[in-house]
């Protein structure tokens, strides 16, 4: 969803008349985070969910048989609003993450190609894992926040009041139990998930972009 909105939020502004820019490119890889993430966020808290399931003591498992399940249950159990329960976190991750990935893909490309590389895969190589790189630092901290936030238990097992309130208490909270450098634990793993996805991403959509206008032109 991100990519397609990126690509149709781009041509929108296009159509408007207005200049490419590192601006333009930012704002338009935001509003597509937004957007894809918003919609996607009910399936965000089972996925994190069942896949934390199994660290839980055996009487806080949940047991969720598949996301299907997770998605009724959720509902049925907490309320539909639970779907959305971390959102603030998600959607923030997400601009930031499609800012710093989309929008860093996009201007590398310009600053490589002005510096003499062609295009082709090498180019595409290089930007993506410039991109790989600006989102893992970027996106971690508050990828911990919304995974924090969404696994905690309902306010009634932690004395009425959630652990996690908000992104910013979050990251406020690890920072001050864990130190600041906790806020990037685990970047190593991170950006060779991160990382590696974002170049085998890129690398995918280009070769299926060029399919695509062979195609259709």
């Amino acid at each position: 969803m991100r990519l397609g909105f990126f690509d149709e939020i781009k041509a929108l502004v296009a159509q408007q008349q207005i200049q490419e820019s590192g601006f333009t490119r930012s704002m338009s890889a935001m509003t597509a985070g937004a957007c894809a993430s918003f919609l996607a966020c009910p399936v965000e808290v089972c996925l994190v969910r069942m896949q934390a399931d199994g660290k839980l003591p055996k009487a806080e498992q949940r047991g969720y048989k598949h996301v299907g399940d997770a998605l009724l249950r959720v509902a049925k159990e907490e309320g539909v609003l639970t779907y959305w329960r971390g959102a603030g976190p998600t959607v923030l991750r997400a601009m930031v993450v499609s800012t710093t990935q989309l929008g860093t893909y996009d201007q590398a490309k310009v600053t490589f190609q002005e510096g003499g590389m062609p295009d082709g895969t090498g180019l595409h190589l290089a930007s993506s894992l410039t991109a790989g790189l600006v989102y893992s630092l970027a996106s971690l901290p508050l990828d911990t926040a919304k995974t924090r936030m969404q696994t905690q238990g309902a306010p009634s097992t932690q004395g009425g009041q959630l652990l996690y309130r908000s992104t910013g208490q979050t990251l406020m909270k690890i920072a001050a139990e864990e130190g600041v450098r906790g806020l990037w634990k685990g970047f190593g793993a991170y950006f060779l998930r991160g990382g590696g996805h974002t170049v085998f991403m890129f690398l995918f959509y280009e070769q299926y972009r060029a399919f695509a206008k062979s195609f259709y032109v």
